[in-house]
């Protein structure tokens, strides 16, 4: 009985492992169009995400130079006001802005009576002539 059983014991070989069928071959990865979906998508968030950051920059920029000129053309007036005159020349350029005065009636005033000052200010590389005021203010000044 012992040779039997040991014949038994010798002839019993390890368990293969089962082929894989379709279904369980689809769970080892990620297919290729898988991939190439995941990839633009990412594109598309990565695109739309840097325009974002681009337009935030550029609009910060343009609210810089905004306040920088109204900050010139604020100035300028104060100093008008302070002095309780307008000079006959004005400067065309403060801190690199262009710089655009306008004084109705021109030269000199009599007392008592008023004026209107138009400042204008540009943004640097904005010409003066053609180009819009990054800030303008006016006011009425007294004799």
């Amino acid at each position: 009985m012992s040779d039997r059983v040991r014949v038994a014991v010798s002839t019993v070989r390890p368990a293969r492992r089962p082929l894989r069928g379709p279904d369980e071959a689809s769970d080892a990865g990620f297919s290729l169009i898988e991939v190439l979906v995941a990839m633009v998508l990412f594109v598309i968030v990565a695109t739309v995400s840097a325009r974002a950051i681009v337009d935030d920059m550029v609009s910060a920029k343009y609210s810089r130079q905004r306040t920088q000129a109204s900050t010139i053309a604020q100035s300028l007036l104060a100093g008008f006001q302070r002095d309780k005159t307008v000079p006959s020349t004005f400067p065309t350029t403060v801190n690199g802005y262009g710089v655009r005065i306008a004084v109705n009636p021109a030269g000199t005033c009599a007392t008592g009576g008023t004026r209107t000052v138009s400042i204008l200010v540009y943004a640097p590389g904005v010409s003066t002539s053609t180009g819009a005021p990054s800030a303008r203010t006016d006011s009425v000044l007294a004799c």
